[in-house]
């Protein structure tokens, strides 16, 4: 990091430090200030995972999830918790997906300031494809700003009713049916196109779409550490995702990485910029991934 990325982290996690230890903070005490709102919190492994939402008036400042340092410890080692799971007539399970899957509200104050509706951690103990990349434990951070009904929509399909269809050149079978591919295939306008970011196809149910970035590490002969990838559905962003492993959790990392961003969105509004990873050393320690920087992107053309 440069010295104002690091003066940037500094502050930050020195503001979440006094919040975090505070507890919930009412709106009404931060009048002039940031406002911090949580999640009611979640079970993994020995710890817990929340999510919290820093708004200054009506800018968004931080959206994350804090997590406790032991969420590792006793953790699921299955390789699903079976939701979106594709299963042929006799109950087999032909593709696994998803992993572990919380699911979490965006708190109101920042729902009021952003776009963003639900939060999605998601562990995956023995990871997932692309083969020999991603296939080490890590956590997925989808932050979403379609509605959690739609993203339900996108379902698990019967396993012969998985798309067979070599379109796209795709590989086949893909986990989603062949009308929901074509919804997953739609291209982004070119002003909502992220920089840098890919359509390889990477469908998924529960989720949609992945744009993966081929310019990152882990696809140039290092090891996997953590990336950022956006995710679409019927021609539109869908959610932002982070995804880092439980190794580089626990190096205690403090970093702050650029988000390529597109030009426009969906919906004009509030969006990051940048995200970070951090350790708190407090009590057991605990671990931050967040959304940060907003600026405003206005809405796509459509073109």
């Amino acid at each position: 990091m440069n010295s104002q990325q690091e003066h940037k982290v500094m502050r930050s996690l020195t503001t979440l430090s006094i919040l975090l230890l505070a507890g919930t903070v009412p709106a009404s005490a931060w009048a002039k200030g940031p406002a911090i709102q949580y999640s009611e919190p979640m079970n993994l492994g020995d710890g817990q995972v929340q999510v919290f939402a820093m708004v200054a008036g009506d800018k968004p400042m931080h959206l994350g999830v804090v997590m406790d340092a032991d969420i590792f410890s006793n953790a699921p080692t299955e390789e699903s918790d079976g939701m979106w799971d594709v299963v042929d007539a006799e109950g087999n399970v032909v593709w696994h997906c998803c992993g572990h899957e919380l699911d979490f509200d965006v708190p109101a104050n920042m729902q009021a300031a952003s776009a963003f509706t639900h939060i999605v951690v998601n562990w995956n103990p023995v990871g997932h494809p692309p083969p020999t990349v991603y296939t080490v434990p890590h956590l997925d951070f989808h932050f979403y700003t379609m509605s959690r009904e739609d993203r339900y929509a996108i379902t698990a399909p019967a396993a012969e009713d998985m798309c067979n269809d070599n379109i796209y050149g795709l590989p086949a079978p893909v986990p989603v049916d062949c009308d929901e591919l074509d919804l997953a295939m739609m291209p982004l306008p070119a002003d909502m196109r992220p920089p840098q970011h890919s359509n390889l196809g990477a469908v998924e149910p529960g989720m949609g779409n992945h744009l993966i970035d081929l310019s990152s590490p882990e696809f140039n002969g290092s090891p996997f550490t953590h990336t950022f990838i956006f995710g679409t559905w019927a021609g539109e962003l869908t959610f932002w995702e982070p995804m880092i492993t439980q190794e580089f959790l626990e190096s205690h990392p403090r970093v702050l990485v650029d988000i390529p961003i597109p030009a426009a969105a969906p919906e004009a509004g509030y969006y990051p910029t940048r995200y970070g990873i951090f350790y708190l050393p407090r009590k057991k320690g605990q671990y931050i991934v967040m959304l940060t920087d907003f600026v405003w992107l206005p809405q796509s053309s459509g073109e």
